[in-house]
């Protein structure tokens, strides 16, 4: 009776289980996906909020920010009918993964395009120099006199990378004027002439630069703008155990930080034709 007990579990466990065909749910993700964006980027809440579940719940930065449907369309409402809010967002490429059953599913977006300049590295498309890994305002020494950059200082980060990433740290950091503690974030916007400026300052001392680093150069800008944002907030939400605070400093700087940082990769996205027309004419002009 025993030994037939066991054959019978044997025999269940290994019958194949039917096959799921992924293509249809994968589908149905995509269309939803899509007519989120599309919904959003035409500022109908009505749209948005009607492709969500009754049990929809959606998280913000802060642990205690839960917005149940009914919430949400309130918030969505207020944001899309201010003016001057400007929804553009470009998916690079999107991956849905869909459980075994084919009942549930988890979406990517826009993950390849963080990961551009390391895919660049690994495929040997960039090539790899000494960079200084922290080209941010505060770590340029000026003289008094002439109140040109001198040298860099904090050396402890210099790393074999792509020197976009250093290229893009700086912009990231030179065109905000406003600062990453500004609390206000509709005053963060990305001042082209000091864009120009460094640029021009960048490409003057420049002796080789190939045309696949080239066209990705106001990528470069963007994606440490996203990817230092990311940093901030996961260190927020941790705790502030990396970038740690002052007795003097607000709990949430490093929450404000993070949406500064976002703030300027969409203002960079917004720039994003204007800044590589006139890195083009620039490299035309210099020949590099």
């Amino acid at each position: 009776m025993i030994s037939l007990f066991i054959f019978a579990m044997i025999f269940v466990s290994c019958q194949t289980k039917p096959k799921v065909d992924m293509t249809e749910p994968k589908n149905a993700v995509a269309k939803i996906l899509d007519d989120h964006w599309s919904a959003l980027k035409a500022k109908d809440a009505d749209a948005v909020i009607a492709l969500v579940s009754e049990d929809f719940l959606s998280c913000g930065s802060d642990p205690k920010e839960f917005w149940n449907k009914t919430e949400m369309y309130t918030t969505l409402k207020q944001m899309l009918a201010n003016s001057d809010f400007k929804f553009d967002i470009t998916v690079d490429k999107r991956e849905i993964r869909v459980s075994k059953d084919g009942n549930s599913a988890i979406a990517f977006e826009q993950k390849p395009f963080a990961l551009t300049l390391m895919q660049g590295l690994t495929s040997g498309r960039l090539k790899i120099s000494a960079i200084h890994g922290d080209t941010k305002l505060e770590n340029f020494l000026f003289s008094k006199r002439t109140g040109k950059a001198k040298s860099l200082i904090d050396l402890d980060t210099i790393m074999p990378h792509t020197w976009l990433s250093d290229w893009g740290d700086m912009v990231r950091s030179l065109v905000n004027a406003a600062g990453e503690k500004e609390r206000d974030i509709q005053k963060i916007e990305v001042d082209m002439e000091v864009f120009q400026a460094v640029a021009r300052g960048f490409l003057g001392a420049a002796r080789s630069i190939s045309s696949e680093e080239a066209g990705l150069m106001i990528e470069a800008a963007q994606i440490m703008s996203l990817e230092l944002g990311i940093r901030f907030l996961a260190d927020y939400i941790r705790g502030d155990n990396y970038f740690r605070l002052s007795a003097a400093d607000p709990p949430d700087l490093n929450k404000t930080r993070a949406l500064v940082q976002f703030a300027v990769f969409e203002k960079l996205q917004d720039k994003k034709d204007i800044a590589k027309e006139y890195i083009r004419r620039l490299l035309a002009q210099q020949q590099i």
